[in-house]
Protein backbone atom coordinates (compact mmCIF):
# COMPACT_ATOMS: atom_id res chain seq x y z
CA UNK A 1 0.00 0.00 0.00
CA UNK A 2 2.82 2.28 -0.92
CA UNK A 3 2.50 5.29 -3.60
CA UNK A 4 5.35 7.25 -4.66
CA UNK A 5 4.86 10.23 -7.06
CA UNK A 6 7.32 13.05 -7.00
CA UNK A 7 6.49 17.01 -7.41
CA UNK A 8 8.95 19.18 -10.09
CA UNK A 9 8.27 22.31 -9.18
CA UNK A 10 9.47 24.93 -11.11
CA UNK A 11 10.31 28.72 -10.34
CA UNK A 12 7.91 29.32 -7.44
CA UNK A 13 7.50 32.52 -5.57
CA UNK A 14 9.91 32.17 -2.58
CA UNK A 15 12.90 34.01 -0.64
CA UNK A 16 15.50 31.22 -2.06
CA UNK A 17 14.19 31.98 -5.30
CA UNK A 18 13.42 35.78 -5.33
CA UNK A 19 17.32 36.00 -4.19
CA UNK A 20 18.42 34.01 -7.25
CA UNK A 21 17.08 36.46 -9.31
CA UNK A 22 18.52 39.76 -7.54
CA UNK A 23 21.82 38.30 -7.35
CA UNK A 24 21.45 37.51 -11.49
CA UNK A 25 21.05 41.26 -11.15
CA UNK A 26 16.88 40.59 -12.28
CA UNK A 27 13.39 41.89 -10.79
CA UNK A 28 12.04 38.80 -9.13
CA UNK A 29 8.36 38.66 -11.10
CA UNK A 30 5.61 38.74 -9.52
CA UNK A 31 3.14 35.46 -9.61
CA UNK A 32 0.22 38.12 -9.88
CA UNK A 33 0.87 39.87 -13.42
CA UNK A 34 1.21 37.40 -16.65
CA UNK A 35 4.26 37.26 -18.59
CA UNK A 36 3.59 38.06 -21.83
CA UNK A 37 5.76 34.77 -22.92
CA UNK A 38 3.64 32.63 -20.20
CA UNK A 39 0.58 32.68 -18.82
CA UNK A 40 1.66 32.83 -15.69
CA UNK A 41 6.07 33.61 -14.57
CA UNK A 42 6.02 31.90 -11.41
CA UNK A 43 4.06 30.04 -9.04
CA UNK A 44 2.79 30.53 -5.61
CA UNK A 45 3.88 28.48 -3.00
CA UNK A 46 -0.26 27.34 -2.62
CA UNK A 47 0.53 26.27 -6.38
CA UNK A 48 2.59 23.52 -4.94
CA UNK A 49 0.45 22.97 -1.74
CA UNK A 50 -2.60 21.91 -3.74
CA UNK A 51 -0.83 19.35 -5.45
CA UNK A 52 1.04 17.77 -2.33
CA UNK A 53 -2.74 17.91 -0.99
CA UNK A 54 -4.22 16.35 -3.74
CA UNK A 55 -1.75 13.48 -3.50
CA UNK A 56 -2.61 12.87 0.18
CA UNK A 57 -6.07 12.74 -0.43
CA UNK A 58 -7.88 10.12 -1.30
CA UNK A 59 -8.86 11.45 -4.52
CA UNK A 60 -5.50 10.31 -5.99
CA UNK A 61 -5.74 6.51 -4.72
CA UNK A 62 -5.04 5.29 -8.23
CA UNK A 63 -2.20 7.56 -9.13
CA UNK A 64 1.43 5.80 -8.96
CA UNK A 65 4.43 6.22 -10.43
CA UNK A 66 3.91 9.69 -11.53
CA UNK A 67 6.30 12.76 -12.20
CA UNK A 68 3.97 15.79 -11.68
CA UNK A 69 5.87 18.70 -13.60
CA UNK A 70 4.67 21.95 -12.13
CA UNK A 71 6.15 24.49 -14.13
CA UNK A 72 3.55 26.10 -16.38
CA UNK A 73 4.84 24.32 -18.45
CA UNK A 74 8.02 25.46 -19.43
CA UNK A 75 10.07 22.55 -20.43
CA UNK A 76 7.37 21.60 -22.64
CA UNK A 77 9.31 23.46 -25.63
Amino acid sequence: NIRCNSIHAGAIDTPMVRSSFEQLGMEPPDPDTPDPNNLVGIGRPEDVANLVLYLASDESRFMNGAELMLDNALTVQ
